[in-house]
């Protein structure tokens, strides 16, 4: 697979930030991306990749988690979001977590970037198939 980075902001979900930071093989798909930098981190992310880290590592790879998704564009969650979140949530059946990761890439005219089969077909979503 290659991946071709469009222009503007993206939103990577949690598990293409998982696989690019254990570096596996469907993350290693993801290396233009992150060499790119051009990627938007809602406040959500900044809990969710970390977490999975001090779950199945150590808390090592959990801080080397949070530097790299610091260094990278915040989208802090208001109310503006959150509001927009219930919506997406309630219009396509979306867990909490997922809707506020669209909310926040629709704020930042960002395209959403997952391998979650929950966002296939969506609109501003690219679905990659998991590895």
């Amino acid at each position: 697979m290659t991946v071709i980075v469009p222009a503007g902001l993206v939103l990577a979900d949690s598990n293409i930030w998982i696989d690019w930071l254990i570096g596996n093989d469907a993350g290693r798909n993801f290396d233009p991306l992150f060499a790119d930098g051009r990627l938007l981190v809602p406040s959500v992310l900044v809990y969710e990749v970390p977490r999975w880290f001090l779950a199945r590592t150590d808390e090592e790879g959990s801080q080397l988690a949070g530097l790299h998704l610091n260094r990278r564009t915040q989208c802090v969650v208001d109310n503006a979001i959150a509001v927009e979140a219930a919506q997406l949530a309630n219009w396509h059946k979306l867990a909490m977590a997922d809707a506020l990761l669209l909310a926040c890439a629709h704020a930042h005219d960002a395209e959403l970037w997952t391998q979650d089969a929950d966002f296939a077909g969506l609109p501003r979503v690219r679905h990659f198939e998991r590895l």
